[in-house]
């Protein structure tokens, strides 16, 4: 009896710990998951299967201000249209920025010009690939106060993708054709994670009291680049929510350069936030995920399946 007694109060074993995967392991792991959801994506849409369609709840919707800087008329047009008819039934307004002296200037000036509770700011060259974006965009600001398409959950310098994975998040598609799209994956694991420090500004949506709080730092940079990082690094340090939301499903016509123009952008983010940022090591290349995808549902079932976010929509 007593020696039994002995066993049940003797502290149970302890499992080790698992070791952890090396970089190539944890990539080759991801990979197959990827190309898993992108296979049973392709069965279900031979069966019928249709991606699920965001709706709304009952709340209504804030009025949105879409800033848009530009100074290519055929651009200009064409995201517009994309924003119409992705917006259409929602009080929204494009504001158009056509002499910009920087980003910075032009997002500045657009915030003063705008009358909405959300303030979006987007490239000239993109496309809203999914008919529910703009549900989905909505939701996911009643959880977070800066949403983009891409970002970091631990910033480690200028280049937000430095941080490489599991902090990277999000995804972005690129035309391959008049169907085919090549998406770049930083990483899918949950509709929002709202635990981002900094984002890709090629799409940001922004709550007005944001906006009131931090703003675009024109003086600090005075071109193209980084304006976006040190907007969203700067809202996070100013304790805003700041999120990636990975199912919005955006399409850019550029990929961006690391050009003479970044790399002085990049000195005087570094300048600014250097007490912010961890100490700076050895950086090695970052692998990102991609897949090629052959139509729009395509990509939305993948992304379904990879946040699990069709069974919550």
């Amino acid at each position: 009896m007593f020696g039994t007694l002995r066993n049940l109060l003797r502290p149970a074993a302890r499992e080790a710990p698992a070791e952890p995967l090396s970089p190539e392991d944890a990539y080759r792991r991801e990979r197959q998951r990827l190309l898993d959801a992108q296979q049973a994506a392709r069965q279900d849409l031979a069966r019928g299967v249709r991606p699920t369609t965001h709706r709304r709840g009952a709340a209504a919707s804030p009025r949105v201000s879409i800033v848009i800087p530009s100074i290519t008329p055929q651009k200009f047009a064409a995201v517009t249209a994309s924003f119409e008819a992705t917006f259409a039934g929602i009080d929204h307004e494009v504001v158009g920025i056509h002499d910009a002296a920087s980003m910075c200037e032009a997002c500045n000036r657009g915030v003063r010009e705008a009358r909405g509770d959300i303030v979006v700011f987007a490239h000239d060259d993109i496309e809203l690939a999914a008919p529910d974006f703009a549900a989905r965009l909505l939701d996911r600001l009643e959880d977070a106060d800066v949403v983009g398409i891409a970002g970091t959950t631990r910033l480690v310098g200028p280049a937000w993708a430095s941080s490489g994975p599991p902090h990277l998040h999000g995804q972005v598609g690129y035309r391959a054709g008049e169907q085919r799209i090549e998406v770049v994956i930083f990483g899918l694991d949950a509709p929002l994670r709202a635990d981002a420090q900094a984002l890709d500004g090629c799409f940001l949506a922004v709550r007005r009291h944001v906006l009131e709080d931090v703003s675009f730092d024109a003086a600090a940079f005075t071109g193209w680049h980084l304006y976006d990082v040190d907007f969203t690094f700067s809202a996070w340090l100013a304790a805003h929510r700041v999120a990636v939301a990975a199912d919005l499903l955006l399409i850019h016509q550029s990929r961006g350069q690391y050009d003479a123009a970044w790399k002085q952008a990049a000195a005087a983010f570094t300048a600014k936030h250097r007490a912010a940022l961890p100490p700076q090591g050895t950086l090695t290349p970052v692998r990102v995920q991609g897949l090629a995808m052959e139509s729009i549902d395509e990509w939305r079932l993948v992304t379904e399946r990879l946040t699990g976010g069709g069974s919550t929509c």
